[in-house]
């Protein structure tokens, strides 16, 4: 169960809030999904550049799945969590927690 801690860590923190809050304030959603669209481009030329330049590579074996794109090799993990999930987790505790949820 805990082979993949990035995979437990993201469904934990950021994925399972992340709908509650869409579930019960779905008003939301439209809003968040072209701020994740905008946020899904740059996090992808982040990572793109990044691998091309050899800032980081993933070589664990930890990862729940492989994907390639453009030649690249990454996870699953960093697909879902980083490029989708993690935009609309922060906008969702910032509604939730330090804006007036309008």
């Amino acid at each position: 169960m805990f082979d993949f801690p990035y995979f437990w860590i993201g469904l934990i923190i950021l994925t399972i809030p992340t709908l509650s809050f869409l579930l019960k304030f779905h008003l939301f959603i439209s809003k968040f999904i072209k701020i994740c669209a905008y946020f899904f481009c740059l996090a992808t030329l982040n990572e793109f550049t990044a691998l091309t330049l050899g800032h980081w590579k993933f070589t664990s074996p930890a990862y729940v799945g492989r994907m390639s794109f453009f030649g690249f090799i990454i996870p699953f993990e960093e697909f879902f969590f980083y490029f989708i999930i993690m935009s609309l987790a922060v906008m969702s505790y910032f509604e939730f927690f330090f804006d007036d949820r309008k």
